[in-house]
């Protein structure tokens, strides 16, 4: 079976990326010119993706929103040096398209979320979120299903950390869209 290894010793480029093969059973992404790999995520992670994803297209239907809600695509993020990186959900306002040379979105998403597994480190994490916000992301939200909480970052500002009744909102990307922490997460029982 083939897998996604660069060659050795080289920075990848997107097109580099784009033509290896997919790996089972890990999740990866292009970081700065090398595929960082991840383990699938679990299944409390894709109990609160899918819940999280839910609500913003619900919200989405009822207000006839331009906006393209998403689960783990690629977000071009950078060129040089080649970063791809796939948020748990995404938002994305107007009619934006894949590029017609790659399978993925060029820039990063109006609003990214990433969903704490027990696989993170909080170095990778904020690595992250700074590549989402340097690249053009409005908001990144970082749910944590441990401690049932909500960070929300913004670019040039500290992140505040949501917990219980403390809503978040979807700011200029879903406007009038709030939610309370505890709200982002499905019920213990159904996780």
């Amino acid at each position: 079976m083939a897998t996604r290894r660069e060659p050795e010793g080289r920075l990848l480029s997107i097109d580099d990326y784009a033509r290896l093969p997919d790996d089972e059973g890990t999740w990866d992404e292009l970081v700065r010119g090398r595929v960082v790999r991840e383990p699938l995520p679990q299944p409390t992670h894709g109990a609160v993706m899918a819940h999280v994803g839910h609500m913003f297209q619900t919200f989405i239907d009822a207000k006839g929103l331009d906006v393209q809600c998403g689960m783990h695509s690629g977000f071009v993020l950078a060129e040089t040096p080649a970063t791809v990186r796939g948020p748990d959900v995404w938002l994305v306002r107007g009619n934006r398209r894949t590029s017609a040379v790659h399978p993925w979105y060029e820039g990063a998403p109006d609003l990214a979320v990433e969903v704490l597994s027990p696989s993170n480190r909080p170095r990778e994490m904020n690595e992250k979120v700074r590549d989402y916000l340097a690249a053009g992301a409005a908001v990144v939200w970082v749910l944590d299903p441990q401690h049932r909480t909500v960070a929300v970052h913004r670019k040039d500002a500290p992140p505040r950390i949501l917990a219980g009744v403390e809503e978040a909102d979807g700011e200029e990307v879903l406007p009038g869209f709030r939610v309370s922490a505890e709200e982002c997460f499905p019920a213990p029982e159904r996780q």
